[in-house]
């Protein structure tokens, strides 16, 4: 059985961005979380928000072509006209 110690362990520094670490990209040094520095961190966030904008509207267009296909398959409602809506 493992014992826990009683006092209190830092996380290692890997885990809290505090040693520097090379960018996967540029190669270049950088003190911070992840593995790519902060220059190419945020070319990668843009990228992937118009990714994501593209994704969601495709999504949006599939499901309005879904919706206009379904109204053409339904007939035609019949209104009624009441003796009260006169």
């Amino acid at each position: 059985m493992l014992r826990q110690s009683a006092r209190y362990q830092r996380p290692a520094p890997f885990s809290t961005g505090h040693s520097p670490r090379t960018c996967r990209a540029c190669g270049e040094s950088f003190t911070g979380l992840g593995t790519l520095c902060p220059i190419h961190l945020a070319e990668h966030a843009r990228h992937r928000a118009q990714e994501l904008k593209a994704q969601r509207i495709e999504s949006a267009n599939i499901i309005a072509e879904r919706e206009a296909q379904a109204n053409a398959q339904r007939p035609a409602r019949l209104e009624w006209q009441d003796e009260l809506d006169a």
